[in-house]
């Protein structure tokens, strides 16, 4: 799947009308399913504390509500948008699709930054551990390790592979509203994908 997204070109809008045209809705659940595991992966690693319900939390939250719920909104703001008979063919399956893209780079982000993390800050993964244990000790300065040349090269590398991320979902966002909607007007794609932020954060709000 993820081949034939970067045959004659790459990038977010490649990444986008791909998921649009070509990914049924099997094949998006897989994505997000496979997003989903990577998560629990990482905190079973990081030996997080009660993985149980840290496992059912993230599956309600990444696939109920910032998944299934959030394509029901945005079909509904697409059909009222465009209207009935401008609707393509599976418009909610296209939007679910769609958004199952934006998983894609927040694989790869989560891998590189476990990646990083374990190659230059293996020693404040002990410290994460403890804090995840108990909040309180996040404030005890004694808990962390002097930096070294390594961790100060991961932290930079982490802030710099987190930007990178940003912008890129950013644009994806961008060319994410252009194609659901439909819209030709730059400044109205702009809006419209700052009202889909909007109203994730909104569902975060409520739900999460």
């Amino acid at each position: 799947m993820l081949t034939e997204v970067y045959k004659s070109k790459r990038g977010p809008k490649a990444i986008i009308e791909h998921f649009y045209e070509k990914v049924g809705i099997t094949e998006a659940f897989i994505v997000v399913l496979v997003s989903f595991v990577i998560n629990m992966l990482l905190c079973l690693v990081l030996k997080v504390p009660g993985l149980g319900k840290v496992s059912a939390y993230n599956a309600y939250s990444s696939i109920l509500i910032n998944w299934l719920l959030l394509g029901i909104i945005i079909y509904l703001l697409m059909y009222f948008i465009k209207g009935a008979k401008n609707l393509p063919k599976k418009p909610f399956q296209k939007v679910l699709s769609s958004l199952s893209a934006f998983r894609i780079p927040a694989i790869i982000y989560t891998i590189i930054s476990a990646a990083i993390a374990l190659l230059f800050l293996s020693p404040y993964i002990p410290v994460f551990q403890a804090i995840l244990q108990n909040n309180l000790l996040a404030t005890s300065m004694t808990l962390y390790p002097a930096l070294t040349t390594a961790n100060i090269i991961g932290i930079i590398l982490l802030v710099a592979v987190s930007i990178v991320f940003l912008v890129y979902v950013t644009v994806m966002l961008y060319q994410f509203s252009k194609t659901i909607f439909d819209v030709k007007n730059p400044a109205l794609n702009i809006v419209l994908m700052l009202l889909v932020l909007a109203i994730t954060a909104l569902l975060g709000f409520i739900f999460l």
